[in-house]
């Protein structure tokens, strides 16, 4: 039996403030207790119903003896997120227990705002936090369950007598009936968030293990018996993307092409007219530009449950044939699909500096920036001719899956060509490029490098990363500003690619 009693006998005999006729552990039990005889409870999967449990019983867990705590739900989540790592939940199972702690009083929080303006804010910023999965249906049986469970009876949820219950077109109402009135707007946001979801697929690239079981030759020059992979003294896996031609050899996904489907100069992709030809394909991954070693350390905070940062990314196949990326070496990431917040042809200015209450500010709901969110969404629907409920089921449908395996079967190339257009804006320098924007990184896959002076051929990747001077096209490139060497640069990202089984992945010609 997992032993969590250190973390709830402190409960036991706590105190709340005098609105509450029980300790906080007997309302956690309350609450469990009246979540398990809602109808909709019975209803949900064996992991919710699990989820809404622990959620009972945890949800309290930091509150403060005696008087009201406007922390404790945050606090909480947090201490929660990782006890409930006793219990041997999945990942998505963690994060939504997070989710569900963190705002169980959502309640609260609108029905305090002070204007209409203010309320209708605090509601669209509720649907956003809560938009995924049932996670708000969940919030809502929750929140009646919570209400009904701080007093003996159920009357602090049904009176309409008291401070802080809200007139609904002239009619009072109980915390309970507001709950369900604000409810309905919620879930209205809720729906027009999913007909902007971007959809980016990501295709998962292999481990540095994994690849070097393919190889079977390993010559002086540190190529393989795997055109396009090297394997230098170390055991560095160095692909060289551009030379590859067997992929499912090293272990992407079947049918994976670098090129090979032409999008056609001046026809309308997506709504949208392409500035040139482009040779595309399936494999398609976010990537994020570093210079520094220290810069790495951002993606363990980054990743943890409570990051509110948005990482600055370009979705890219490769950077030869359309544009380059915001730096010349990085990571390469994978996120889930409720992940990617928004994005397109912008060049918004900051690596991490956004985060997620800016965006619900400024990208939906009318905001200044909404194009963002909206670009991708727009681009597939235009593309493929779906509206928005089409649109909707095909998220659900598709959320996490690689190009090649999107369905309908008929429509991944059509949405490789739309993709195709992303890049089709310059920025200052004429360079192409495109901003996306991401939180809670899965994973970094591979790290990355291309040449600075793109139109020379650099040859060996191994040779390359070891270079230690500059040659005399990317003096030129530069004129009087003096980049770092291959070497240099990227030497960090060489060791956490050996640290962390990862490939280091080398575009160019």
């Amino acid at each position: 039996m997992v032993d969590v009693l250190p973390e709830l006998r402190a409960q036991i005999g706590k105190s709340q403030h005098s609105t509450h006729d029980f300790d906080i552990m007997q309302h956690s039990l309350k609450v469990m207790q009246k979540i398990s005889q809602d109808t909709k409870f019975k209803k949900l999967d064996e992991s919710d119903q699990k989820i809404m449990m622990l959620a009972s019983l945890l949800h309290d867990i930091t509150k403060r003896e005696g008087r009201i705590d406007k922390t404790h739900a945050t606090e909480g989540s947090f201490d929660t997120f990782f006890i409930a790592k006793k219990f041997g939940l999945t990942r998505e199972e963690e994060i939504k227990l997070y989710t569900l702690t963190k705002h169980h009083e959502w309640l609260e929080f609108v029905n305090t705002a002070k204007s209409e303006e203010e309320l209708t804010k605090r509601l669209q910023s509720v649907a956003y936090d809560l938009q995924n999965n049932n996670l708000f249906d969940m919030a809502l049986m929750f929140t009646h369950a919570d209400l009904r469970a701080v007093k003996a009876n159920d009357v602090f949820h049904d009176t309409n007598v008291g401070a802080g219950r809200k007139s609904f077109d002239g009619k009072v109402m109980s915390y309970g009936d507001a709950a369900d009135v604000y409810a309905q707007r919620i879930k209205d946001y809720v729906q027009e968030l999913q007909k902007s979801q971007p959809l980016l697929p990501v295709t998962k690239i292999p481990t540095a293990s994994k690849i070097a079981k393919a190889i079977t030759v390993v010559r002086a020059d540190g190529s393989t018996n795997i055109k396009g992979v090297y394997k230098d003294k170390d055991g560095l896996i160095i692909i060289k993307y551009n030379e590859v031609e067997d992929w499912e050899a090293i272990g992407f996904p079947k049918g994976s092409i670098s090129k090979g489907i032409e999008a056609q100069k001046g026809v309308n992709y997506g709504d949208k007219e392409l500035a040139e030809d482009v040779n595309t394909g399936n494999i398609k991954f976010f990537v994020h530009g570093l210079d520094y070693e220290n810069q790495l350390a951002k993606f363990d905070a980054f990743s943890l449950v409570d990051s509110d940062a948005l990482l600055s990314l370009s979705y890219a196949e490769r950077p030869e044939s359309k544009y380059r990326f915001f730096r010349t070496q990085g990571v390469i990431l994978d996120f889930d699909t409720k992940y990617i917040h928004g994005g397109g042809e912008t060049d918004a200015g900051s690596g991490c500096g956004k985060n997620i209450q800016e965006f619900k500010d400024n990208y939906i709901f009318g905001g200044y920036r909404e194009d963002d969110r909206l670009y991708i969404s727009n681009l597939i629907k235009n593309a493929t001719g779906m509206n928005d409920s089409q649109y909707v089921e095909f998220i659900k449908a598709n959320e996490n899956k690689p190009l090649s395996a999107i369905e309908p079967e008929k429509l991944r190339e059509t949405i490789i060509k739309a993709f195709a257009s992303i890049n089709s804006n310059t920025r200052k320098g004429k360079r192409n490029y495109n901003e996306m924007y991401g939180s809670n990184p899965k994973d970094v896959m591979a790290v990355f490098a291309y040449n600075i002076n793109y139109t020379e051929n650099f040859g060996n990747p191994v040779e390359f990363l070891n270079r230690t001077t500059l040659s005399h096209n990317e003096r030129l490139s530069f004129g009087t500003a003096t980049p770092k060497p291959v070497s240099e640069r990227t030497e960090f990202l060489r060791r956490y690619a050996l640290e962390h089984n990862v490939p280091f992945i080398v575009f160019g010609d």
